[in-house]
């Protein structure tokens, strides 16, 4: 009986101590409370991704795809991209889309470039696109931005990007994209 309490002890301790990554996110996200704060949240999240896909490039190009490495810091980028893709979600939920006018330009397009980048297929990129979709019509969101968004889900739904010959990326007609993907109404 002693042992058994011990151990029930044990376990009640190291479950107060093992929060699940959704609370430590809420917790994250609720200590913020300012828009300071909110820009240095989505610009370390920022950093992070083109940290960890620095790292894979560069192991890529020294080793290959098929090395060790690569898969450890394959597996690295997804888990990390899909701990800020949770961030990014749970931040808009709490406090909408930052502004240009707020946040910065720049700022103002971390979002989607996270949801752009999450890992898996659809999901996440339709779950989104309602938000993102209006905040782009609102101008919270650069089109360069958006059409990337829009291109890497047609990438993923049709197997190829769009790539007009005559128009650079940032110029993709993305009403266009939208109507092909049937993205609205």
């Amino acid at each position: 009986m002693r042992a058994f309490c011990i151990i029930l002890f044990c376990l009640s301790i190291s479950c107060n101590f093992n929060k699940t990554s959704e609370q430590i996110i809420e917790q994250e996200i609720n200590s913020i409370n300012t828009i300071e704060e909110q820009i240095t949240f989505l610009e370390n999240i920022l950093k992070q991704n083109e940290k960890v896909r620095a790292r894979r490039k560069r192991i890529f190009e020294t080793y290959s795809q098929y090395s060790d490495a690569y898969k450890n810091v394959n597996f690295n980028m997804i888990r990390i991209s899909g701990t800020n893709l949770s961030k990014v979600e749970a931040f808009l939920k709490k406090f909408d889309h930052p502004t240009p006018e707020k946040h910065g330009t720049k700022v103002a397009d971390i979002p989607c470039i996270i949801i752009h980048q999450s890992p898996g297929g659809l999901e996440a990129r339709h779950r989104n696109f309602i938000a993102l979709h209006d905040a782009y019509q609102i101008g919270y969101i650069s089109k360069k931005v958006f059409s990337e968004y829009l291109n890497r889900m047609y990438q993923i739904s049709k197997g190829v990007y769009i790539q007009p010959t005559d128009k650079p990326q940032d110029t993709l007609d993305i009403d266009v994209i939208i109507k092909k993907m049937k993205l609205l109404g």
